[in-house]
Parts: structure tokens; sequence; C-alpha cells
């Protein structure tokens, strides 16, 4: 059966949602794919799975972001400048400044 994840952000097993299937039909899914099942709910074993198959976020460094920045049309000098600093100096993460550029960048 091939596990799934919807748009609503439940894990589904072939057509159906994982918390749907009984018990030792949900056990036999998670031997298949390495996850102990001892003295588990279903509700655990569901959400094992779903960590099992959906990828991890990629952190963003702050050489990506400041090449990010560089590369934005919408952008004044001042502006990445003041951005890129923001970011070295250590008050604001690259994601969040990454977002305050794609802001400024569309406003422009």
């Amino acid at each position: 059966m091939s596990l799934s994840v919807d748009k609503a952000g439940d894990l589904k097993i072939g057509a159906r949602k994982c918390r749907l299937y009984k018990k030792s039909e949900i056990v036999k899914v998670a031997n298949k794919h390495g996850i102990v099942t001892d003295k588990k709910t279903v509700k655990e074993l569901c959400g094992s799975l779903k960590k099992k198959i959906t990828p991890k976020k990629k952190v963003l460094t702050k050489d990506e972001a400041a090449v990010r920045i560089f590369k934005m049309k919408g952008l004044t000098a001042m502006n990445r400048f003041q951005l890129t600093n923001k970011m070295s100096a250590g008050r604001e993460s690259p994601t969040r400044v990454l977002r305050i550029a794609r802001e400024l960048a569309r406003l422009r």
C-alpha cells in the first residue's frame, strides 16, 4: 500500500485515512517501514509513519539568504545593504529577513 499526505495534512494508506484502519493493519504497514510498534496507539503509529515519509524542511543559512537578497530585482542597493546587515549582526533570522526582502521587492 502506498503512503501519502493529503491537502489537510492527514496520512493516507492507499485511499483511506490512516486513523480509519484497524490497529493490526497499521502495525503491518509500520513494520514494513521499520517503525517499532510496541505499545503504541493508532494515533501514535500514524504520527510515526507520517514523520517517516514527510521531507524535512531545509534550514536557510545566512550565505544562502544573502545570495537570494542580492538576486532580487525590486530592491534598491540601500535596502539590500540594510537587510544583509540585520542578518549578519544576528538581530534577525535569515528566514525572516528574506520574508521582509520579498515584501519590499513586491511593494517597489
